[in-house]
């Protein structure tokens, strides 16, 4: 049973990740038809599910699809799937994600032209990779 929650767990965040990014480019078209674009990712998202569970059941898993398990695998996926989805619209997961990545982007342009980036650097390309490797590991070793 752990073994068939796991791989629901996989797969839907499989299909988060490909509707997620499928939803990208159509701003314009969720402001314009909110209604159908709802329901036109509703439907794209059962028939993802579906088709994902179905190929992990025969080529991953090696089950058969006429089993308990492959029920209880397609329950599970598409109960995350829509669960994960709307805890991460409904809740406020959504705005402290983008307030994380704003930062970090921020962050990134802020420190960029950095004189400790520039100084690291420097002492790579005086030292060499693998003398810095060598230093790293044996860092590790002592801890």
């Amino acid at each position: 049973m752990k073994e068939i929650i796991m791989d629901a767990g996989i797969i839907s965040s499989i299909v988060l990740a490909f509707i997620g990014l499928i939803k990208l480019p159509f701003g314009k078209f969720k402001a314009n038809h909110p209604k159908f674009y709802r329901f036109t990712f509703f439907m794209l998202s059962i028939i993802v599910s579906a088709t994902l569970t179905v190929l992990a059941e025969l080529y991953v898993v090696c089950g058969s699809v006429w089993s308990q398990e492959f029920v209880i695998l397609a329950i599970s996926t598409v109960a995350f799937v829509f669960g994960g989805y709307s805890t991460y619209e409904n809740t406020a997961i959504k705005s402290l994600l983008k307030k994380l990545f704003s930062s970090l982007k921020e962050l990134g342009k802020k420190h960029s032209d950095s004189s400790a980036v520039k100084k690291v650097e420097k002492f790579i390309n005086k030292v060499g990779i693998e003398k810095v490797e060598d230093i790293i590991d044996a860092m590790q070793n002592k801890g």
